[in-house]
């Protein structure tokens, strides 16, 4: 693999950049701020403190690649390949990943803020301490993973399949959780803020401690829960 460091590439199209060539390569510090990656082969392709701001990765085949540190806000991942990508520490703050397979793909430590993540498919898709306030998570499956210091403040996840994940100590507050199957689904420790009647249906199936039941029912009812 060859290492490519500090290019400028911003807004460029990529596959005419003869200094880069067919990879994979690891490519550090380099700007590809607005550039045009679209339909390449990103394979086991290394992304160091990089910047792809804007950029465009529209049906790339990008498995088992990696992001490290760097941004990629406003970046198109729609209808990608992300069998088995990493992306750690990367700022993909209203990035849109809308379409793609991310079967076995981990998001850790991450801001994805207004991320979109709408008609997503494939199975093992985890995110580890991601910020993913408002973000779109319309009918993903992430059942069965761990989704630990999560924050999903106002995230919609409407119609997601949750059954048997771990979402203990995650934020939910104002989540839009309409539809989701969370059956089994552990929220021990999460933050649920205070719901409707329609909000606490939506949480059917899923497991939280009597603490949590208890906060729920006063600030439903207004009643004072005492041992």
């Amino acid at each position: 693999m060859s290492e490519l460091t500090g290019l400028d590439l911003t807004g460029t199209t990529l596959r005419e950049r003869d200094d880069v060539g067919a990879g994979p390569h690891r490519l550090v510090g380099c700007d590809l701020s607005g550039a045009d990656l679209r339909e390449l082969d990103l394979g086991g392709w290394q992304f160091v403190g990089c910047t792809l701001d804007d950029a465009r990765l529209h049906r790339v085949t990008a498995d088992e690649a990696s992001w490290t540190g760097g941004s990629a806000r406003r970046a198109q991942f729609v209808d990608a390949d992300l069998t088995s990508a990493r992306f750690d520490d990367v700022d993909g703050s209203d990035a849109r990943f809308t379409g793609s397979l991310t079967t076995g793909a981990v998001f850790e430590g991450c801001r994805l803020m207004g991320a979109g993540f709408a008609r997503t498919r494939g199975l093992g898709t985890q995110f580890l301490r991601c910020n993913l306030y408002a973000a779109d998570l319309t009918g993903v499956v992430l059942a069965g993973v761990p989704l630990t210091g999560l924050r999903l403040t106002e995230a919609v996840l409407r119609g997601a399949d949750l059954h048997g994940s771990d979402l203990s100590g995650a934020e939910l507050l104002h989540a839009d959780l309409f539809d989701a199957d969370l059956t089994g689904a552990d929220l021990r420790g999460a933050d649920l803020g205070e719901l409707d009647l329609d909000g606490l249906r939506a949480l059917r199936g899923a497991v939280i401690t009597p603490a949590q039941a208890c906060r729920l029912v006063e600030g439903l009812t207004g009643v004072t829960v005492v041992e």
